[in-house]
């Protein structure tokens, strides 16, 4: 299955958004969304998480419209995707709009020496293994 990074893009920022909603606008909104993602069923891999701006580095522009949050979906074919985005709460909200990024396969080793990797955790390690470990993510 080909897999898409989706982009939520809205007028105002997530964090805005959650500090003015009620208790009662939050669960509705929460409702709306996992009952979308029921709809969406295996369509879903990674749900997402709402987004904040954190840092924009070099000098070409940050784009049109603040990035609210994100999921990673997946579709086969990839025009399959557009129906289940059909009808997704997100686009209830007036100047919101969502933008689809396949993700393409990197050419050549998919690991960096270094880099975290998630395994199982094994017995404990001594203090001279050369690993850092924290909650099943261990650095080599």
């Amino acid at each position: 299955m080909t897999r898409f990074m989706v982009l939520y893009r809205s007028p105002a920022s997530a964090r805005d958004q959650m500090a003015s909603a009620t208790p009662e606008q939050m669960k509705a909104g929460m409702d709306a969304w996992m009952q979308w993602a029921g709809k969406a069923g295996d369509a879903v891999v990674d749900l997402g998480a709402p987004l904040a701006p954190a840092a924009h580095v070099g000098p070409g522009s940050s784009g049109a419209g603040e990035i609210s949050g994100y999921s990673v979906m997946q579709a086969d074919p990839a025009g399959a995707l557009g129906a289940v985005l059909d009808g997704h709460p997100h686009l209830n909200m007036p100047g919101s709009s969502i933008e689809v990024l396949e993700m393409l396969s990197m050419p050549g080793p998919r690991r960096r020496p270094g880099a975290l990797t998630r395994r199982a955790c094994p017995p404990p390690l001594p203090d001279d293994a050369g690993c850092f470990r924290v909650c099943g993510v261990v650095v080599t």
